[in-house]
């Protein structure tokens, strides 16, 4: 198929869309405790956000609340995007609102995956600090001593 739109114009959209995506990634991932299980459930919901996209079913034919809802994820906005530039032949002006709406998400969800491994950093960091306090507190206070004068 000929590409209608313009190089330049699909770089612009596409550079947000792979930020929100990684942040979004990045964010939901901080909120499982093992890897495999973020992966399941990316896998599992990729199927769900395709859909509310409207790329594969028909924008006209989803409600407009799910439609609402789906604007949560980065390929929302791309798919609507992306389609008014390779088809339509779309210029930057044309999807200035979505890549606008992406670059809001790589905000977002940036802000949200810094704020989610802040967290998980400082909760490692305290639970090194308890284990080292209770070895420490096991010792005898001789040993302490030794160690405080070889310090």
């Amino acid at each position: 198929y000929p590409m209608n739109g313009n190089p330049l114009t699909v770089i612009a959209l596409i550079l947000p869309y792979l930020l929100a995506c990684i942040f979004m990634g990045i964010a939901i991932s901080t909120l499982f405790t093992k890897r495999e299980n973020s992966i399941l459930w990316m896998l599992w919901s990729s199927i769900i956000i395709l859909l509310l996209s409207g790329i594969s079913y028909p924008r006209e034919a989803i409600p407009e609340w799910l439609f609402t809802v789906g604007k949560i994820f980065p390929s929302s906005h791309a798919v609507e995007a992306f389609i008014r530039v390779q088809d339509m032949g779309a210029c930057i002006d044309d999807i200035m609102p979505q890549i606008a709406a992406l670059w809001q998400q790589v905000f977002v969800y940036g802000g949200l995956a810094l704020i989610a491994i802040h967290s998980i950093l400082n909760r490692e960091l305290s639970e090194r600090i308890r284990s080292k306090f209770a070895k420490m507190a096991k010792e005898t206070p001789r040993k302490i001593v030794r160690k405080l004068k070889k310090v």
